[in-house]
């Protein structure tokens, strides 16, 4: 996908997401929102 640059594990079982169009700034998702996120990108 390339909306999305990079996803990595955060603290507590969060993601970070980098998108190249945020520069250096980044989305946390929050436990919540893990699950369905991933089950979004894989499609």
């Amino acid at each position: 996908m390339k909306a999305i640059k990079k996803i990595v594990l955060y603290s507590n079982f969060r993601l970070k997401v980098i998108l190249p169009s945020y520069g250096y700034n980044a989305i946390i998702l929050s436990r919540e929102k893990v699950a369905d996120s991933k089950v979004w990108i894989l499609e």
